[in-house]
């Protein structure tokens, strides 16, 4: 499994990447991060259904082939990473 992921308290900014990324990496799965701030959290719950982010609990029990991390450099969520895991990083900065 190939995903996308961004930084926790993630701002507009941050949400922007990830769909951009998204859209340039159709094989990949965008995750939208558990913590987000106030403001995108009220906009993503009015227009969920329009964006094609998915979160941890929506995907599938696999190993994680590849990560692309966006707006960040850090990665939240480890668990199902192994070893050969690739690790790319986009910071527009």
């Amino acid at each position: 499994m190939k995903i996308i992921q961004t930084h926790e308290q993630a701002d507009f900014d941050a949400l922007a990447s990830l769909l951009a990324a998204g859209t340039l990496n159709p094989e990949s799965i965008a995750v939208r991060p558990k913590r987000m701030n106030r403001n995108v959290t009220a906009f993503l719950s009015e227009f969920n259904t329009d964006f094609p982010f998915k979160s941890w609990d929506d995907l599938p029990d696999e190993k994680i082939a590849s990560i692309l991390l966006v707006d960040t450099q850090t990665i939240h969520n480890t668990s199902r990473m192994a070893a050969e895991t690739v690790v790319s990083v986009i910071d527009h900065h």
